[in-house]
């Protein structure tokens, strides 16, 4: 006999409330490599990454009851901070 999981009700709002803060947890953690970007980023360009970092930190928790967006905001930020240390080395000459 096979069990199927229903997600109604309070199952679903605990999934759901898991869900956003999974997502806000991996925020936490793509926060710990944007205030590590020191180790390459020149000093007065650390505070313009921080405030990004706030930035989707704010935004996903301004938006928490969207869950995919929460979900998807560490991925963002990711993207963001790795895509800004390539172009930052490759035209602004940062090096470790």
């Amino acid at each position: 006999m096979i069990t199927y999981l229903c997600l109604t009700g309070a199952n679903a709002l605990m999934a759901l409330t898991v869900a956003t803060v999974v997502g806000l947890g991996l925020q936490l953690v793509v926060g710990f490599f944007y205030f590590a970007s020191g180790l390459v980023v020149p000093a007065p360009w650390l505070p313009v990454l921080w405030a990004v970092w706030c930035g989707f930190t704010a935004a996903a928790i301004v938006r928490r009851r969207q869950t995919i967006f929460v979900l998807l905001t560490p991925v963002a930020a990711a993207l963001f901070l790795v895509v800004a240390v390539s172009f930052g080395g490759y035209f602004l000459g940062w090096t470790a």
